[in-house]
């Protein structure tokens, strides 16, 4: 009886010391932000990445809102300025730029995810485009077109490589004012050197090889 007790909590703490590993090993870090609590904020600087759009004196600035009676607070577009992607200052557009020199590279797989709609009905189908670049240079997109006013999610992968300048922008002459919230990026480290684990994952790594030491002295005894 004692054996089957010993080989079963032997197995548990396998289990949860692999579990730790498992968990160690995928290094993943993930940043989200929905923008609450910055309500009435111009151009925020949130967990490193700066978003902005126009002239920062500008009411073409990004700035954050709500609407009456709906309390998810969103990044609102401003107007994009010939400085920033030489279009005119008519396009709706929103510049976010990376914590750092940059973000992701070779050994990681990046993923950088959000949800975007246009801010009122339109008469017809527009495009909203978002776009990942590394010193100037597109390394990856994606695209949603509606008429409507719901959130849609857009999402960009990247595998060993970096980014450090994310656009939003619609593809109209004159600009359809549009918005987005939960931003995200999450970066998987494959190089074996991943960011040290957080503190439940200590936990659990210390809880499963407890687990052997105390399963390998009740086998001796």
């Amino acid at each position: 009886m004692n054996r089957v007790i010993g080989n079963g909590f032997k197995s548990t703490a396998l289990a949860l010391a692999g579990a730790a590993l498992l968990v160690w090993g995928s290094a993943a870090s993930a940043m989200p932000i929905d923008f609450l609590g910055l309500d009435g904020t111009p151009d925020p600087l949130v967990e490193g990445y700066q978003f902005s759009a126009g002239d920062a004196a500008s009411w073409a600035d990004t700035f954050v809102t709500t609407e009456i009676g709906d309390p998810n607070e969103f990044l609102l577009s401003g107007a994009d300025t010939s400085e920033i992607m030489g279009a005119g200052p008519d396009k709706s557009f929103i510049n976010i730029d990376a914590p750092g020199a940059s973000v992701g590279g070779t050994g990681f797989d990046t993923t950088i995810s959000l949800v975007a709609m246009f801010d009122s009905p339109l008469p017809s189908a527009s495009t909203l485009v978002m776009q990942a670049l590394f010193g100037g240079a597109v390394v990856g997109s994606d695209t949603i077109t509606q008429s409507g006013t719901a959130f849609e999610a857009m999402s960009i992968s990247l595998v060993d490589l970096a980014f450090d300048t994310i656009w939003l922008f619609d593809t109209a002459a004159v600009g359809d004012a549009f918005r987005i919230d939960n931003f995200n990026v999450t970066v998987v480290d494959n190089t074996g050197g991943g960011p040290v684990p957080e503190p439940s994952v200590l936990l659990l790594m210390l809880a499963g090889l407890a687990g052997l030491g105390m399963a390998k002295r009740r086998a001796k005894a």
